[in-house]
């Protein structure tokens, strides 16, 4: 294979991995309320209380559990990246490569977990872990759904 061909697959699975880096990093992270200095912490609080200050029931739940939602988020843009990666550079189908995503992101979500029982003011939770599963299992329904639209509709590949 060239250079210039490995070179290009390469670049799609720069994302991916520049993401996983900030995943663990923002791991390291303190978000409790009481550490001002955090702009981690004090956004997080800030968008905590402002939904918790809704008077619509859906609201204020997430508002008391925008951890949860901040892990299916993180979670549901890892998995995109990793699904344009592998069908970019290895032109998988859709279901080879959600069997493959939906076995590396519950070890990475574990591992993550893990690393967080060692970080001071961070713990491991395995709502956290079920939540960046769901955030997998959505970002999956999405993609069927645009590639059940992308059919129906017979808009062209890129």
């Amino acid at each position: 294979m060239k250079l210039r061909t490995k070179f290009n697959k390469i670049i799609y699975w720069i994302p991916s991995g520049v993401w996983l880096i900030i995943m663990f990093v923002m791991s390291s992270v303190s978000i409790e309320p009481n550490r001002k200095r955090n702009i981690l912490g004090m956004i997080v609080q800030t968008i905590k209380e402002l939904f918790m200050k809704s008077s619509i029931q859906f609201i204020n739940f997430i508002g008391n559990n925008i951890d949860k939602v901040y892990h299916s988020f993180e979670y549901l843009i890892f998995t995109l990246l990793l699904y344009y990666a592998l069908r970019k550079t290895y032109r998988m189908n859709t279901i080879k490569s959600f069997l493959i995503i939906g076995i590396f992101i519950p070890i990475v979500a574990m591992i993550d977990e893990i690393h967080q029982r060692y970080t001071a003011t961070r713990i491991t939770s395995m709502g956290d872990f079920i939540a960046d599963i769901i955030g997998m299992l959505i970002m999956f329904t999405a993609i069927m759904i645009f590639n059940g639209l992308r059919r129906k509709y017979a808009i062209q590949k890129d």
